[in-house]
Formats: structure tokens, C-alpha cells, sequence
């Protein structure tokens, strides 16, 4: 029968199941260009956008909000058959 195995740091064939930790490499930096620089600034600039607002609301919804009644999607929909 296979058996669950328990790890137990004190035995020495165990250390095959211990991770070794590897020290990350340091990155280099790499230098910008003149070229990403400007690709940068570009990139900074926002994008227009429209400030109007629009709203399309039903009349329904609006006579709901109206209601001082508490809402129930039961009622307004009905029970499921």
C-alpha cells in the first residue's frame, strides 16, 4: 500500500522534497532612447473625451421610484410559473 509520505527535516533522504531557493539574477537597467522617450510623452497625453451625459430612462422606472411602497422584483415581474 502506498503510504502518505510525512516529511521529517531530520532525516537526511527527505531533503530531496525540500525547494531550493534560487536567487533572483539582478535585471539590468536598460536605458531609454530618445525615441521611447517620446513614445512616453505621447502616451501621457489623455484622450478627449465627450462631456455630455445622457440618460434614457422608462416611465415606468420613474413611477416605481415615485412609489413609497417597498420594490419587489415578485411584483413586478410576477411569480415563476
Amino acid at each position: 500500500k502506498n503510504q502518505m509520505i510525512r516529511y521529517d527535516p531530520t532525516q537526511d533522504d527527505h531533503q530531496k522534497h525540500e525547494l531550493q531557493q534560487e536567487e533572483p539574477k539582478p535585471k539590468k537597467k536598460k536605458r531609454k532612447t530618445s525615441e521611447s522617450k517620446a513614445e512616453e510623452k505621447e502616451e501621457e497625453k489623455p484622450i478627449p473625451v465627450s462631456t455630455e451625459i445622457f440618460y434614457s430612462v422608462a416611465e415606468n422606472l420613474t413611477e416605481t421610484l415615485k412609489a413609497s411602497e417597498e420594490f419587489s422584483l415578485l411584483k413586478q415581474f410576477g411569480a415563476p410559473p
